[in-house]
């Protein structure tokens, strides 16, 4: 396991630390995650009065938005995976049917196969 460490990053253009046990890529990374958002964001209200409470709102409601759309793929992914496994086992015990009544019509004499 990783030591906790400090990790200086730009979020918004202001130098910021973060802490955690992950390495310091990872904690890189969320930073130009949230950055990417919230110039996104910046595209999307360009030539709007917004407050920065409300930009602030917006940047969470837009984060959040994303996140449950991960979360619904997720699910829908685990539940495919689900039913292919079912499936999967479905057809391994008729495979495994056809190979014995295989091995038993191999076992009869040439003249009761028919």
């Amino acid at each position: 396991m990783f030591e906790k460490s400090n990790t200086q990053v730009v979020i918004q253009g202001k130098i910021l630390t973060m802490a955690g046990y992950e390495k310091e890529e990872y904690l890189q990374s969320i930073a130009s995650y949230l950055n990417k958002k919230d110039q996104e964001l910046k595209e999307q209200t360009k030539g709007k009065r917004i407050t920065s409470d409300l930009y602030s709102i917006y940047l969470q409601i837009n984060i959040a938005d994303e996140l449950m759309k991960a979360r619904e793929q997720i699910t829908q992914l685990e539940d495919d995976v689900r039913k292919k496994d079912e499936e999967l086992a479905l057809a391994r015990q008729q495979i495994a049917a056809l190979t014995v009544q295989n091995e038993e019509l191999k076992k009869k004499p040439e003249g009761e196969n028919a």
